[in-house]
């Protein structure tokens, strides 16, 4: 594996300092393929460092509802930035990304964030979805009924969502609408692998030493979204799972589980037993876990979070394909929590790590 230990972050002076001074091997970070990217990609490899360039995969502008994804009730929504990921004009954007930093960059490589179909995190409005007429032809394509998943997602639960999850963590459960479920769930998951297959093939056809990678959503969640890791295992070079154990943000443990309880639940009571329902799933009864979603959103969840979700990966993934290195939540955190987080990471075995992300006081948490 190329690098070790990578951060996200910037190209600046202090930034690349701050990187030495950690050890730091690689930076992941947003760049085009113009002259301005080329020379900041330039003085950080003067420096040792490698380069991963990185794209929001699917990003759409808000000005052309026709790219949105399209959810039950046939409204169309622009989640985070992002368009469908089956609509040809937002792939083909993507794929005009890479060709240009394949040819006009000297990356190591790019790494693939947000290549995914929208999460609980961005509210079930724009979760479930995706139903216009781009999905409605990819679903024809692979034989799956759009509208019958459509009418069994208006009328689905928590405890349907949370069986669809169980399913994919557990034993297949074989009630019908789990069935439908799991059918919606593959649908984005074939659409994600289809994408990412274009993507390899086109960095392979102009910079075959160049690596493809992706930020990927930690594994309990993953088949939500449309990630498979036994799939992106056997098609990307590394793997980089975001086991956020705390942020305010999509893809943040804390902040998924939360949203995807409140979208259901009003009442508190309602809510900590949501919330205990999945904790049971995910196998995490006995850490000290939050049963309020003020608390959960405050206070993140315990750093053995980051082992278990690291562990479900491995055996989800097996022993070939991809490298495995894991994104640790670092932002803001003070020396001490720092530490402590370093000293969790270093207990998961994993071919490398990152940082996510760069901050202006890092410098001071070391």
């Amino acid at each position: 594996m190329p690098y070790k230990l990578g951060i996200y972050g910037p190209l600046t002076e202090e930034a690349l300092t701050t990187y030495r001074r950690l050890g730091i091997d690689a930076v992941f970070t947003s760049l085009g393929g113009d002259a301005e990217s080329g020379k900041a990609v330039k003085r950080a490899k003067e420096r040792g460092l490698k380069v991963y360039a990185c794209t929001w995969t699917f990003k759409a502008p808000q000005r052309d509802e026709a790219l949105w994804v399209e959810n039950i009730q046939g409204e169309k929504i622009l989640w985070n930035g992002t368009g469908c990921p089956n609509n040809g004009k937002v792939r083909e954007n993507n794929l005009a990304w890479v060709r240009a930093v394949s040819e006009n960059l000297e990356v190591d490589g790019i790494t693939l964030d947000g290549v995914r179909f929208p999460s609980p995190g961005s509210g079930l409005a724009s979760f479930l979805s995706c139903f216009c007429p781009y999905c409605e032809e990819k679903a024809e394509n692979l034989e799956y009924d759009l509208p019958s998943i459509r009418k069994t997602l208006k009328t689905s639960s928590f405890q349907d969502l949370l069986a669809l999850m169980k399913s994919y963590l557990g034993p297949l459960t074989a009630s019908s609408r789990v069935k439908e479920l799991r059918e919606w769930a593959n649908l984005r998951r074939q659409s994600i692998n289809e994408h990412i297959v274009n993507v390899k093939k086109t960095v392979e056809s102009l910079n075959p030493k160049m690596e493809v990678g992706a930020a990927t959503f930690t594994p309990s969640l993953a088949p939500l979204v449309g990630q498979n890791y036994n799939d992106l295992g056997q098609i990307l070079d590394f793997l980089q799972p975001m086991v956020y154990h705390r942020g305010e943000g999509i893809a943040c443990i804390n902040h998924e589980l939360a949203k995807f309880v409140e979208d259901f639940f009003s009442e508190e009571e309602s809510q900590a037993r949501a919330l205990k329902a999945l904790y049971d799933l995910l196998g995490w009864t006995e850490l000290d876990l939050p049963l309020n979603l003020q608390g959960l959103k405050r206070d993140g969840l315990p750093l053995m979070v980051i082992k278990r979700e690291t562990e479900r990966v491995k055996k989800l993934m097996g022993k070939d394909g991809a490298k495995l290195t894991p994104i640790i939540f670092i932002h803001n955190s003070s020396p001490k929590e720092f530490k402590e987080l370093i000293k969790q990471a270093q207990k998961l075995k994993t071919e490398g790590l990152v940082y996510f992300a760069y901050y202006e006081n890092l410098k001071e948490a070391t």
